[in-house]
């Protein structure tokens, strides 16, 4: 799956609740902007997943998707439980905000 700006985000392509761990990955990765955060990326995604929480900016929402795909990626598992239920409200608070975004003009 390509990179995708969050402007060029559709519902469709969003994994929804129940969705193939690779599937989830491969949507987390088309986050551009995931990699110009550096350290700041690592101290907002475990401070979500520690609290139990999600940020209501796409962008955070995005970085902590990806972040989480990177982190389980490194400990070549696949989340289960607590830390997949934070995946899909991750996921969640993704569509939702994607749903409040004003459609990109036509070509």
């Amino acid at each position: 799956m390509p990179q995708l700006t969050n402007e060029e985000l559709t519902l469709a392509v969003i994994p929804g609740p129940g969705s193939r761990w690779s599937d989830i990955e491969q949507f987390a990765l088309t986050y551009p902007q995931a990699g110009k955060l550096g350290p700041k990326l690592a101290e907002l995604g475990a401070h979500h997943a520690e609290a139990k929480t999600v940020p209501t900016d796409l962008s955070e929402l995005r970085a902590c998707l990806w972040f989480e795909q990177r982190r389980w990626r490194h400990f070549q598992a696949v989340p289960s439980g607590a830390a997949l239920e934070h995946i899909f409200k991750l996921l969640a608070g993704i569509k939702a905000a994607v749903a409040k975004l004003p459609p990109l003009p036509r070509a």
